[in-house]
């Protein structure tokens, strides 16, 4: 069967430094937004219902495979042409409307190139729950539908991620203090050597750790986390300006827990940003990919009638310590009813 080509609609010319939209949009953007923004930019231009609008991209391979993924489910037809030698016009598979809540979002044009780190706390962090508690009515589960305000809303938000050093400072400060809601400090000893003749040589001591204790829900982190309210979660930081953990207890009001990680399951499967990893009949694990660079790796499960869920989010793709805390406190974590 053949495919009969359109004029594009809407062409996306993505350079090292400046993306340029022509057609259904004009505008070029001075900046290097990622993949992720670009697609939600097209969203935008042509809307929730796009009706198989053909788009032609100018990129290069890598990025023209990320946009291809993340447009999947959005009902489109992608073309492209490679500034590296692969041939012209090469004809991508259709993408249907997945991304439908992403049409409704809106960019900055002019989004920070070295944004703030005292804004990183802006960025919204989607934890998928079966209750809503604004309302006192049992909802599917919809916090993936506020991607509209967090995909471009973190286009703003690049402001999110750099200098600021004085913030930092100012976190590393309140860690040496030792402040911290609901921590404890274990003490480590080492034992007399037994040997009196034996070198003066004594094992390193082990890293001290913190307990970190809310609404029932404990974990253990490296010295120097604190914890603090976040909207309807707790988060923890420490030294690491580049990570956070993000704790968080939702009651299931009698809920099955294998309907919950089944709910949660539809939502990572239907969200572009959201890769799932791990799932069983009691917990979850997924990936979210943000807008703006950063990655949470998610982590829940159902215990006592309530879904408890575990976020590591980092800065960009997490680092060896950072992996290293993110399991600490998952294979520390215990929950006790209040």
């Amino acid at each position: 069967m053949t495919t009969r080509l359109t004029t594009p609609q809407l062409t996306v010319t993505i350079r090292p430094d400046s993306v340029v939209f022509e057609g259904a949009a004009n505008v070029h953007r001075h900046d290097s937004p990622s993949t992720s923004e670009i697609a939600a930019a097209i969203c935008k231009c042509l809307g929730s219902d796009p009706a198989g609008a053909h788009v032609h991209i100018v990129g290069d391979e890598e990025t023209i495979d990320d946009l291809v993924v993340l447009m999947s489910g959005y009902d489109v037809v992608l073309t492209s042409e490679t500034t590296k030698p692969r041939g012209k016009h090469a004809l991508r598979p259709n993408a249907k409307a997945g991304a439908a809540e992403t049409a409704d979002s809106s960019t900055d044009s002019e989004t920070e190139t070295n944004p703030s780190t005292n804004e990183w706390e802006e960025i919204t962090l989607r934890r998928p729950t079966l209750y809503d508690g604004s309302r006192d009515t049992f909802l599917p589960a919809r916090p993936l539908l506020i991607v509209a305000v967090v995909v471009i809303g973190a286009l703003c938000a690049a402001a999110v991620w750099a200098v600021a050093r004085s913030g930092s400072d100012a976190l590393e400060h309140a860690a040496g203090s030792g402040a911290s809601i609901g921590a404890t400090t274990s003490e480590v000893t080492s034992a007399p050597s037994l040997d009196s003749s034996a070198p003066s040589t004594q094992p390193a001591p082990q890293p001290e750790f913190v307990t970190l204790t809310q609404d029932g829900l404990s974990v253990e982190v490296p010295v120097g986390f604190t914890l603090e309210p976040d909207e309807d979660m707790w988060r923890a930081t420490g030294p690491d300006p580049d990570f956070r953990l993000q704790l968080a207890v939702d009651p299931l009001y009698g809920v099955a827990g294998e309907a919950v990680i089944a709910q949660i399951e539809q939502e990572i499967l239907g969200d572009p940003e959201l890769r799932l990893i791990e799932r069983d009949e009691h917990s979850i694990t997924y990936r979210h990919l943000l807008p703006d660079g950063s990655q949470a790796h998610w982590r829940a499960w159902v215990d006592a009638d309530h879904q408890i869920s575990i976020g590591c989010h980092t800065r960009k793709a997490p680092t060896s310590v950072q992996q290293a805390t993110c399991t600490m406190a998952n294979d520390s974590a215990r929950y006790s009813p209040p």
